[in-house]
């Protein structure tokens, strides 16, 4: 398995694992939808499901559009977001976090190996 795969999955089990998490304050909707995503893409990368890969490209584009969307906003709010300055700074790298995390996504599921690697796990089962 490329090492690229593997932080890839390591990403969504941490992901999961804050959405269960989650789950014990208030959750909405939302958060089952996330849950539901993270497990199917995460059964799907580990038996090298195509969908997966495409699935994944998909929540890397939703992941940019979404931070993008954020980023604005907070871009807009401009010194006012420091009026509390941890909160303002945990926003700022929050939304950055999530922007890297689409890109190496993207990336991530562009790459020769991983497309290989899926093809060959698909294959052997």
């Amino acid at each position: 398995m490329p090492v690229k795969l593997i932080v890839v999955i390591v990403l969504l089990g941490l992901s999961l694992l804050l959405d269960l998490y989650g789950l014990t304050g208030e959750g909405g909707a939302v958060v089952y939808i996330r849950i539901a995503l993270n497990i199917a893409l995460l059964a799907g990368l580990l038996r090298g499901q195509e969908w997966a890969r495409g699935l994944a490209k998909v929540m890397g584009i939703l992941c940019l559009v979404g931070g993008g969307i954020v980023l604005v906003q907070l871009l807009a709010l401009g010194s006012l977001i420091f009026l509390i300055p941890t909160l303002g700074y945990i926003a700022l790298i929050s939304v950055g976090l999530l922007l890297v995390y689409g890109t190496f996504l993207l990336w991530t599921m562009g790459q020769a190996d991983v497309q290989e690697w899926l093809a060959s796990r698909n294959l052997r089962d």
